[in-house]
């Protein structure tokens, strides 16, 4: 191997496998900031299109395949989310204006963290997640799509 293909890997491994970070810590009622969509059935969506059916998320759960970055093979990873190695978990910011505008018809949250925690520099990342209030960002947003929102997640809800 040369010795500037052996450079840039060292540098990957590093980045890849950085010093072990603390287990992630419990926590309850830590307030954070995230985005949803609406779908057509007004439930709750996330980034990754899953569905908030109820106040209470499910178990953040990590079952999938991922890429080692320095051979380039697919792997398979299974572990508890949220974990440092890993994106898994519901994310969420510690200040509402660290977000991007809600799009049209998009919802703005306030969740409590719940279970396994990661803190970030401007958030974090955790097992489980509870809604506390919502925005719709929608100016002409019926009330009776208000109020089954409010009923479905049993929270505030209002308009942006």
């Amino acid at each position: 191997m040369s010795a500037l293909r052996a450079q840039v890997l060292g540098i990957y491994e590093e980045k890849l496998n950085p010093e072990p970070k603390e287990e992630p810590k419990t926590a309850v009622g830590l307030t954070g900031y995230r985005l949803y969509t609406l779908d057509n059935e007004l439930y709750l969506r996330g980034a990754q299109g899953s569905k908030q059916k109820g106040r209470e998320s499910a178990q953040a759960q990590h079952n999938g395949d991922d890429v080692d970055y320095v051979t380039m093979e697919r792997r398979s990873i299974k572990h508890p989310a949220p974990a440092w190695e890993c994106l898994c978990g519901f994310a969420a910011f510690f200040w509402p204006t660290s977000l991007t505008q809600p799009k049209w018809n998009g919802v703005l949250a306030e969740v409590q963290a719940g279970g396994r925690t990661i803190y970030c520099e401007e958030g974090w990342r955790a097992e489980r997640i509870v809604l506390s209030k919502l925005w719709v960002s929608c100016p002409i947003f019926p009330d009776a799509a208000l109020e089954i929102l409010r009923e479905r997640y049993e929270v505030p809800v209002e308009l942006l």
